[in-house]
């Protein structure tokens, strides 16, 4: 089977990571060895453009690995807090 994107889905989140198909191309039934460029009314989107995700996907990365610093470190702080709490308890 298929796997991968549907482009109309990813051009609605991030039109720069398709390519758009701007004309339907057909068969010149005089000339074989010919097409006929018919110009789209609209741009449709065609294809996904795999390889601008990388710098998206990175950046994603970087701000993911940030949050998880803070949360780990709150998490630190938390578990502290409880520990200090349970042996003033005590």
């Amino acid at each position: 089977g298929y796997w991968g994107f549907i482009a109309e889905e990813v051009a609605v989140i991030g039109p720069r990571l398709v390519t758009w198909k701007v004309a339907e191309y057909t068969q010149d039934p005089n000339d074989g060895s010919k097409k006929i460029r018919t110009p789209l009314s609209e741009p449709e989107p065609d294809n996904v453009a795999y390889e601008r995700f990388v710098p998206h996907l990175v950046n994603l990365l970087k701000r993911q690995a940030a949050k998880i610093e803070t949360l780990e470190t709150k998490v630190a702080a938390l578990i502290f807090i409880v520990a200090q709490i349970i042996q003033d308890y005590k």
